[in-house]
């Protein structure tokens, strides 16, 4: 791993974001990439679910930015969340 990633992942861990992802949220997730390397995070929809049922007061006050987010998606791509990777791609 490079020094870079490594740094950033530590960075993430620090603000309390668990990269890891298995058994169900798996399901619920993208890969994306990121300076070089395929990493995989939750999907907008699964981030927002969780975000809902968080009692951390940021969770919450991310929430209008990212449901406005999925809703501008929504209308451009459609509902599901595939066609966007799909249209970014063509």
């Amino acid at each position: 791993m490079s020094a870079d990633l490594s740094a950033i992942l530590a960075g993430l861990t620090k603000a309390g974001i668990d990269f890891i992802l298995d058994g169900d949220l798996l399901e619920h997730s993208v890969e994306i990439e990121f300076r070089g390397h395929t990493l995989r995070v939750l999907d907008l929809k699964m981030l927002i679910q969780l975000k809902r049922t968080s009692t951390d007061p940021k969770d919450r006050r991310r929430l209008p930015v990212l449901e406005e987010t999925l809703r501008q998606l929504e209308q451009e791509y459609g509902s599901d969340q595939d066609n966007y990777k799909k249209n970014d791609e063509d």
